[in-house]
């Protein structure tokens, strides 16, 4: 580390550092005078870097901050990272920053790895100047999630990721839907009372929302483009989601 923490005009040493911590956030010394100080050093998150992801599971929250990263695409921002694997089996994973103590426009992004090259979902203002998005894991790969500032901004905040999958026990004794595959009219009955009925592509878009207050209900899909779809299910106690089949 410097021998000297400033030399005024005169060519005088200031303060003389004597040791600094493992980590290089502290250090202490002795001034000229001979009072001893103690110095703390902006230090990055520990998971600054992609390659330094912090692992996250199902229904975890976690607090951080960007504050003194630095920046490793993407905006023009501080940036932190986490992880997920898939292994509790397929479906959507949502990723929100719009609880707990968010405290600057923040902007979400999910990639296939730590080239960051391969952009799977991103959000920037989902709910006011925070940031929540939705990805489909595949069961067993791993997921990079980037936390960042839109524009220059970092701050503080809270990550929750919560795991919408739509083949545990739990998902499929919840509720029942049929014909799938389906043409048109899809049939719903739940042993709860549902709140709310919406259906996701595979990127995570909402295509359709509607609020329920029954233990049954049917929805037109015939619009929809043939393919792959999540249908999440709210009840008052759960959110229950099945893969559906648009012939």
């Amino acid at each position: 580390y410097a021998t000297s923490l400033g030399i005024d005009v005169q060519g005088t040493i200031l303060a003389l550092p004597l040791a600094i911590s493992d980590d290089a956030s502290t250090v202490v010394g002795l001034t000229n005078s001979g009072i001893g100080f103690v110095l703390k050093l902006p230090v990055a998150p520990s998971n600054n870097n992609c390659d330094n992801a912090i692992s996250l599971n199902c229904g975890v929250s976690i607090s951080g901050s960007t504050i003194n990263a630095t920046d490793s695409g993407g905006s023009v921002a501080p940036d932190v990272f986490y992880t997920y694997t898939g292994s509790a089996g397929e479906g959507l994973i949502e990723v929100t920053l719009c609880n707990g103590t968010t405290n600057f426009d923040t902007f979400l992004r999910v990639f296939s790895d730590c080239s960051l090259t391969n952009e799977i979902a991103s959000n920037n203002d989902d709910c006011g100047i925070y940031s929540r998005l939705d990805f489909e894991s595949n069961g067993t790969s791993t997921y990079y999630i980037m936390i960042e500032g839109a524009g220059q901004e970092s701050g503080d905040y809270t990550l929750e990721l919560n795991c919408l999958l739509g083949n545990s026990s739990e998902t499929n004794n919840t509720f029942a839907l049929y014909p799938n595959p389906v043409d048109d009219l899809l049939y719903i009955n739940s042993e709860e009372l549902i709140k709310s009925i919406s259906i996701k592509n595979m990127l995570g878009q909402t295509l359709y929302e509607l609020k329920v207050a029954s233990f049954d209900s049917s929805i037109d899909v015939s619009n929809l483009n043939k393919g792959t779809y999540f249908l999440n299910l709210k009840t008052a106690f759960k959110n229950s989601v099945k893969k559906i089949i648009k012939n």
